[in-house]
């Protein structure tokens, strides 16, 4: 019999095949391409976000004001938003500017009209303003700040209202208030002054409680005034007070400093003297947010944050040194906390300086128009007031939205406040304000890459025994099934099989947490123990179970 001819065409694909062929050729080509544009825009968008947490931050000058009264400034404050300003002079008058000018808004100094502040203090979280007066007492000023809304919904300007309190007897007798410190809260008040009395100092610390009631706020009374003056070795150079009103710190000429601190209602007592620089002078002591940490510089310019927190994770709480920033190039001569994070500003001479406490890095730093005397910082931390000695107010535009963050945060071992040494640690959220945020990555890579150890010292022999068991062992229209799906499977990424399996498969499996497990565990241990069963029985009780 004699072979047909060939017939070529039999092997042409036809025009729809070609045409089929060449839309897929493309449609593949420009999916592939926007895979690739997909993931380097989810690059790029991931890059906008995180590279700004490595950037320092940015002052601007947005205004210079007048501020000359023929008083001297003693205490300088500023609103929520930065609009607003205020300087307290000896007159006892408090000057707001605005972009429309000055406000004056006089408190009571009584004495006849004879009385001056000789020191003043002011408290931005509180609200409230504490001047010492020349005839002995102590006055409170609470600052209202507050923006209204308009008819028209629209928030209106920032306005403000002063109340002042009662005097308060200070019990220095006839000596001039020379240092003034104060805290207030809702439920106490600490007031602590110093003067010299015939070249002697004396300390009077006094005490006020806030009882409530189902009516309300309660009224303030007093509960001790101590006299401190027998702790002394000097005359003071610097005085704090803490927020819960237990404790008082001490500055001295000599660079010492003295940590007083009171147990409930029992007097106070030295708890700690130590000496930060002990090559130079203390030129600055001042708290940080939280009240938690001190930041001290010297007269050389040093800079140094010591926190509280109990050596070896035992006894009291004492200070200790946990960070060494950089120098200033003289002595600082003013400060200013944030009140959001543990950012704070010193100034030497024209140079300003903002650094952050817990990272100890220096977010900016550079020259100004004045030399500040005094400094202040909005409670959102976006504006910057500095008065200058010669009465100069400068304010400065600050965006600085990330100051704790940065590779030291991220990488490094950071010693956080009440911890004793150290650490790499992760908490990024708290339940106060004055939550220390650690924000340190170690933790979650170590624990991601212990999690992917563990996940593959289970997965990779069940996955390399189950490849074996199909390829080799599995019956030909089983695995015609099974083969494919795991192809599928393993084309997912493990993202969205954890997406779906938290968001799914989670809910329906626990309240059956203890039955799964004792399922993984039961089910392959019966199946080795029914397979080595049958293979100890007869060979014709076997073989008949399977016909």
């Amino acid at each position: 019999m004699n072979a047909s001819p060939p017939q070529p065409d039999r092997f042409r694909p036809s025009r729809s095949v070609l045409a089929i062929d060449r839309f897929m050729t493309r449609f593949i080509k420009v999916g592939g391409i926007g895979i690739i544009a997909a993931v380097l825009g989810m690059l790029v968008f991931i890059a906008a976000k995180v590279l700004p947490l490595f950037s320092g931050a940015e002052l601007e000058p947005a205004a210079t004001k007048e501020t000359d009264s023929g008083s001297p400034p003693l205490a300088l404050g500023i609103d929520e938003w930065g609009e607003l300003p205020f300087v307290v002079s000896s007159d006892g008058v408090f000057r707001f500017y605005d972009g429309k000018g000055v406000t004056e808004k006089s408190v009571p100094l009584g004495g006849d009209g004879q009385a001056t502040v000789v020191a003043a203090s002011y408290d931005a979280v509180a609200g409230f303003a504490m001047l010492a007066l020349s005839s002995g007492e102590a006055l409170p000023v609470e600052v209202k700040y507050e923006r209204p809304l308009g008819d028209d919904g629209q928030v209106g300007a920032v306005q403000v209202q002063i109340d002042a309190g009662e005097p308060i007897d200070l019990g220095l007798g006839t000596a001039t208030v020379d240092l003034l410190a104060f805290s207030e809260s809702e439920e106490a008040r600490l007031i602590a002054a110093t003067a010299l009395d015939s070249g002697d100092a004396v300390l009077k610390v006094h005490r006020y409680t806030r009882k409530r009631s189902l009516l309300g706020e309660g009224k303030l009374t007093l509960s001790a005034s101590d006299d401190l003056s027998h702790l002394l070795d000097g005359a003071p150079r610097h005085l704090l007070v803490n927020g819960k009103g237990d404790s008082v710190i001490i500055g001295t000429g000599s660079g010492e400093i003295l940590y007083l601190f009171a147990s409930g209602d029992d007097d106070f007592e030295i708890r700690q003297r130590f000496r930060p620089f002990p090559e130079a002078g203390l030129a600055r002591a001042d708290y940080l947010l939280g009240d938690s940490s001190l930041s001290l510089a010297s007269t050389d310019g040093e800079n140094r944050i010591y926190s509280l927190f109990r050596p070896g994770g035992e006894g009291q709480r004492v200070f200790g040194e946990t960070k060494i920033l950089p120098d200033l190039p003289s002595a600082a001569t003013s400060f200013a906390r944030s009140h959001r994070n543990r950012s704070f500003l010193l100034a030497a001479g024209d140079t300003l300086s903002l650094r952050h406490a817990t990272s100890g890095d220096i977010r900016w730093e550079g020259g100004i128009e004045v030399e500040p005397n005094f400094l202040a910082i909005s409670k959102k931390h976006d504006r910057i007031a500095a008065l200058a000695r010669g009465g100069d107010l400068l304010l400065l535009d600050l965006d600085d939205p990330h100051p704790e963050a940065g590779m030291r945060a991220f990488f490094g071992k950071i010693w956080y406040e009440d911890a004793p040494a150290p650490s790499y640690s992760w908490q990024s959220t708290g339940g106060s304000d004055e939550f220390e945020p650690k924000l340190s990555l170690i933790p979650l890579i170590h624990g991601t890459l212990k999690g992917t150890f563990y996940a593959m010292l289970f997965a990779f022999p069940v996955a390399l025994l189950a490849a074996i068991y199909t390829s080799q062992f599995l019956h030909p229209d089983l695995k015609a099934v099974v083969k494919p799906v795991m192809e599928i499977m393993a084309s997912l990424p493990s993202v969205v099989l954890g997406f779906l399996g938290a968001l799914w498969l989670a809910p329906r499996i626990e309240t059956h947490t203890v039955s799964i497990a004792l399922v993984v565990v039961f089910v392959p241990l019966s199946a080795f123990l029914l397979g080595w069963g049958w293979s100890r029985l007869p060979r014709r009780k076997a073989e008949r179970g399977t016909k």
